[in-house]
């Protein structure tokens, strides 16, 4: 099989290109040809090696001049338009690219991800030419308005014909459309109900781990005696952490736990983080380290005893964040706050891994706290609730891969 994929973000970038770049290893990995095309330039995290062993196969654009210009300008009203010109330099010049890979290469398949949403538009142009196979990804709600409160606003929201009009067009061409739960698929297909015809889910991968993940050593015993590190990777936003945090004031206010929890934020932190943490005197607890290399925050999970996630107080949770595949890729349990309705309530009790937990309910998150701290006393959290043998087997190379060679 040979495939070739455009991923608007360099690899290692942010959270859509490191989906990319595992789903890319996994393929490289059935041995499969792959070749990636994507937009050269720096976002806030970065990669120090090439931990998947996918540069060499990927070909980076971009327009320095285009570039200088924008940075020079970006603040200047109406100059700053100029953005909207380096993408569409990038979508011609990366369809042309692929033309002149296609030439030698005859790819059999076509991968286009998002974000932004225009990472669909040189696969739409090079399947018109090619008549390529064609899987477009859509990882968010588009166009963004329609995303579900707080990120949006909501299903009823005004959008222009235009944003309509482009979404129906990759839609229809695409021979597959693909989104990572179930729940976003559903909410698409509110606005967009010709979806049904031609989509399904495909979650993030969990590529092949080299260290030890067999699942009678489920946790890995902290470096700080007698307790237990719960570690966060990724940027917060808009997935607020205070409830969390106020939870965890009251737990070592009111109650003595039989094992001490203690907290990694890895990731940029929002000044009202660090300030509520030091208003609520728990420096000791919280362990604030800001961004770091992909390598590093893949060390930092493979070093902690339980992950978090953390949700935005959404009515329903329609996304799979795809930090889950990292954690589960070194078979680390979740403790998931998040809606009481939603994809990580709905894969941790039907397939174990880990808990969830209401994240709009501060006295919730403390009765969390103090059942891991117990279970962990007790070496009891090798139930199965904490097992992610089953719920990371559901995300694995040959099952994601399967899927892929239906189409």
């Amino acid at each position: 099989m040979k495939v070739l994929i455009f991923s608007p973000e360099k690899p290692y970038t942010g959270a859509e290109s490191l989906v990319t770049g595992k789903l890319m290893r996994a393929m490289m990995n059935k041995g499969w040809q792959v070749d990636m095309i994507y937009y050269e330039a720096e976002l806030i995290y970065k990669a120090d090696k090439d931990p998947m062993s996918i540069l060499s196969s990927c070909h980076g654009i971009n327009n320095s001049l285009l570039n200088k210009v924008v940075n020079k300008f970006e603040k200047v009203p109406f100059l700053n338009k100029i953005y909207f010109l380096n993408s569409i330099f990038w979508i011609l010049k990366a369809f042309f690219y692929a033309l002149k890979l296609n030439r030698s290469k005859k790819y059999d398949l076509v991968l286009s991800r998002i974000m932004p949403q225009y990472g669909h538009l040189p696969a739409y142009f090079f399947t018109l030419i090619t008549k390529t196979k064609w899987i477009a990804n859509w990882s968010d709600p588009l166009p963004l308005q329609k995303a579900p409160e707080p990120y949006g606003n909501g299903l009823e929201a005004k959008v222009s014909s235009f944003q309509m009009a482009y979404l129906k067009l990759i839609i229809g061409k695409a021979t597959w459309n693909t989104f990572p739960s179930k729940r976003l698929l559903d909410y698409y297909r509110e606005y967009l109900p010709s979806l049904a015809k031609n989509s399904f889910v495909l979650p993030h991968i969990i590529i092949k781990n080299r260290q030890d993940t067999s699942s009678d050593k489920i946790l890995k015993h902290s470096a700080v005696p007698n307790s237990i590190i719960i570690t966060h990777v990724g940027g917060f936003g808009l997935r607020n952490p205070s409830n969390l945090i106020h939870a965890v004031h009251q737990v070592y206010n009111s109650e003595k736990l039989s094992t001490k929890i203690r907290f990694r934020f890895i990731g940029y932190i929002d000044p009202y983080i660090s300030e509520l943490i030091q208003k609520l005197n728990l420096e000791s607890i919280f362990s604030l380290e800001g961004v770091q290399s992909y390598e590093d925050t893949l060390n930092a999970v493979n070093s902690s005893d339980i992950m978090l996630v953390i949700e935005a107080p959404l009515k329903e949770g329609i996304f799979f964040p795809s930090k889950v595949s990292d954690y589960l890729q070194f078979r680390k349990p979740i403790l998931a706050i998040s809606p009481k309705i939603g994809i990580m309530n709905d894969i941790l009790s039907i397939y174990g891994g880990g808990i969830a937990v209401d994240n709009s309910s501060v006295e919730s998150i403390k009765s969390a706290l103090i059942e891991i701290s117990k279970e962990f006393h007790n070496n009891k959290l090798n139930a199965n609730k904490y097992n992610t043998q089953n719920l990371a087997s559901q995300y694995s190379e040959d099952k994601i891969l399967d899927k892929i060679m239906a189409v």
